[in-house]
């Protein structure tokens, strides 16, 4: 078993002498506190030369040598060209000695250090501008957005009655198949005929009734539908619309609103509104 520390105090005068030592920087300079060498301490506050090339509220006018803080030369004149470094060689150039410098008795804050930066800026701005003849011309004017024209007026019921009969044509044509019946079917040959035997055409079938019936049908929808077509392609006329319910036939269909046979038909187009009706003639042909 090891044996436990013995603790001896300084046998000697140098480990005396640090001992004591030691005990009074810990006194003075708290647990942890670093301390700054000599050669790390703080200086003095330091200032540099600037030549002033611009006016500058509340330190000169263009052409004063004076110090300031090196903050103010790094961040505010020197980026915005309101001064430069002035060093010992340009100092003798400009025929001055240190004695001409100027010294800042009272150090502007960053506050009023930027407020004068801006209005020099803004001095040398108009300067510039009134030796400019550019820049009293007027300034470019952003482009004007066209107004849209107006939407025109509504026809009234007459105006479009009137443009209705004038592009109108008076026969409107339908196509649809017709429905065969069973006394269209052809004659039957009879089976003592050769094959190639003459037969006449009137035999092989017989032509299609006028009033045959057809596969669908002609509806007012329809017949509205192909009467916008036309009406769509001229300028007065694109401003109609024509809905089934203004349309009617003269004479009782099958149905109220559609025919299902061939035949000629006649119908009265009457706008809402409109004193009187424009009729018109429907014919439905057997397409081919």
């Amino acid at each position: 078993m090891a044996s436990p520390l013995i603790t001896r105090s300084p046998q000697c005068i140098s480990c005396l002498r640090r001992t004591v030592a030691g005990l009074g920087e810990r006194r003075l300079f708290p647990a942890g506190q670093q301390i700054r060498g000599k050669k790390y301490a703080p200086k003095g506050t330091n200032k540099v030369n600037a030549l002033l090339l611009k006016d500058v509220k509340g330190y000169g006018k263009k052409g004063t040598v004076m110090s300031v803080a090196p903050g103010v030369m790094r961040n505010q004149w020197y980026p915005r060209k309101l001064a430069e470094y002035v060093t010992d060689a340009r100092l003798a150039e400009l025929g001055l000695k240190k004695e001409d410098i100027v010294e800042r008795g009272n150090i502007q804050t960053a506050e009023e250090a930027v407020s004068s930066t801006m209005q020099a800026e803004a001095d040398s701005d108009a300067g510039t501008t009134a030796n400019d003849p550019l820049a009293t011309l007027d300034p470019i004017q952003e482009p004007v957005e066209p107004v849209e024209p107006a939407a025109p007026e509504p026809l009234t019921p007459e105006q479009a009655t009137s443009i209705l009969t004038r592009l109108l044509v008076p026969t409107v044509e339908f196509h649809r198949t017709p429905i065969p019946t069973s006394h269209l079917a052809p004659k039957k040959l009879s089976p003592s005929l050769p094959a190639n035997a003459a037969v006449s055409g009137s035999g092989r079938g017989a032509q299609i009734p006028q009033n045959a019936s057809i596969y669908g049908s002609v509806s007012t929808a329809d017949i509205a539908a192909d009467i916008n077509t036309i009406l769509a392609g001229n300028e007065e006329g694109a401003g109609i619309i024509l809905s089934p319910e203004d349309i009617s036939f003269v004479k009782e269909a099958e149905e109220k609103d559609r025919i299902k046979h061939l035949g000629t038909f006649e119908i009265d187009i009457r706008l809402r509104g409109a004193p009187s009706a424009i009729r018109r003639t429907i014919k439905v042909s057997a397409l081919a």
